[in-house]
């Protein structure tokens, strides 16, 4: 995948640390950029996110339901 897109991780950590992390899994090869500042974007990827599509009784619902995936 990461030949056909250009991966970037967006963190509010530590740069150093976030680098260190992606090095430590072996998957370091596979993005272009670790930054702060949300790039303009096709397509952002997160664990925890929901999509707000106009309807606000629905993303307050989602609001109050959310759990993030690994719960």
């Amino acid at each position: 995948m990461a030949n056909e897109f250009e991966i970037k991780l967006f963190t509010t950590r530590n740069k150093i640390l976030a680098a260190k992390w992606l090095v430590d899994n072996k998957i370091d090869k596979y993005f272009e950029d670790i930054t702060n500042t949300k790039d303009l974007a096709w397509l952002y990827v997160d664990d925890r996110c929901l999509n707000f599509d106009g309807d606000f009784e629905k993303l307050t619902y989602q609001i109050k339901t959310f759990k993030p995936y690994y719960k």
